[in-house]
């Protein structure tokens, strides 16, 4: 089960923390952020995916470059980013995405744009278990 959800920066979310249970129903007027729980949801798995090395009977989530995101809508990059902002002062604003479930350890990503449409998404360098890395991953939720 998903545990928890820690979301930065993304969207309508400056900084938001849920904690989720196995049954979980979000309320909320438009423009609230409801859709955007479930695409960070997508976008933390989405960061397994493309981040994964495996070595062995290990997975670490290392650095890449990425031309776009292809599982949430946006127009513009600038649509990701809380109010819109890629650069806070000189450097980049940062998406931040934390993940803690019940059957391994706490994963967390950061993306932010590098140049033009181009995004770093960086995993921390995190070594888990392939075992872990698979029963984290048979949790990615279908919307």
């Amino acid at each position: 089960m998903i545990k928890s959800l820690h979301i930065e920066n993304l969207k309508g979310f400056e900084y938001y923390d849920v904690t989720l249970d196995s049954l979980n129903l979000l309320i909320g007027g438009n423009n609230s952020g409801k859709t955007t729980i479930f695409q960070a949801l997508q976008l933390s798995f989405w960061c397994m995916e493309q981040i994964k090395t495996i070595s062995g009977d290990d997975v670490i989530f290392t650095k890449t470059q990425k031309l776009e995101i292809d599982v949430i809508p946006y127009v513009e990059m600038r649509d990701l980013f809380f109010n819109q902002r890629v650069r806070t002062g000189k450097s980049p604003t940062h998406i931040k995405i934390g993940i803690e479930t019940t059957v391994g350890p706490r994963l967390d990503f950061d993306i932010f744009q590098v140049f033009g449409r181009n995004l770093k998404v960086d995993g921390f360098d995190k070594k888990i278990t392939r075992k872990d890395y698979d029963a984290i991953y048979k949790l990615k939720p279908k919307y």
